[in-house]
């Protein structure tokens, strides 16, 4: 196995443990509360790029189906299918390799632009990462609250409770994801090249 494959194994295994410890870090905020979870999401695909930041979040996934709880509220195995959340989790390697994209982009162009338009990939694949995460979230979350727990909850309740209130603390993640990416990249740059990363 190539050295370059090895360091990003161990890179793409540090990420899988920190998007388990954002599963357990929670925000108290109004009305909801937050977990960090989502920033390590972004963090996986701005640090690692597209491929590897999918790879971390399916062997992220594939650990809580095999039983480790590593997911929110510690819970495991086959039946986090059955998780109203559990779309979400579906929604992380999507969501990381469009961050990916993202970086690929910013480091491709960031020669050739000047000021804040420098930021403009990152910003918008970020943006578009979140919005896939409730893309597939909610309507993963919407089928298993009305068809196998049978609850009756307007569509309008459910977007508002698991979305919009959500939308203050998506912001503030998607920052400190990109100000996180801009202070460590020089350091990610020493251990892999920019080409094996993405």
């Amino acid at each position: 196995m190539k050295s370059t494959h090895i360091k990003m194994l161990i890179l793409s295994a540090l990420m899988v443990a920190l998007t388990v410890l954002g599963a357990y870090i929670r925000i108290p905020m109004f009305p909801v509360a937050i977990t960090l979870q989502t920033m390590m999401v972004l963090l996986s695909g701005l640090l690692l790029g597209s491929r590897w930041g999918a790879i971390t979040q399916i062997a992220y996934a594939l650990l809580g189906l095999f039983g480790l709880p590593v997911f929110a509220g510690g819970s495991s195995g086959l039946t986090a299918f059955l998780m109203p959340s559990f779309g979400f989790v579906l929604s992380f390697p999507v969501s990381a390799a469009i961050a990916g994209a993202g970086r690929t982009r910013f480091l491709k162009n960031q020669s050739g632009r000047k000021g804040f338009k420098r930021y403009i990939p990152l910003i918008i694949a970020c943006l578009i990462a979140t919005a896939v995460t409730y893309l597939i979230g909610i309507p993963y979350l919407i089928a298993i609250l009305r068809l196998w727990l049978h609850k009756d909850i307007g569509v309008w309740a459910i977007i508002y409770s698991y979305c919009l209130a959500f939308i203050p603390g998506d912001i503030l993640k998607l920052s400190l994801s990109i100000a996180v990416f801009f202070r460590i990249l020089p350091s990610i740059n020493t251990i892999i090249s920019n080409k094996n990363a993405v």
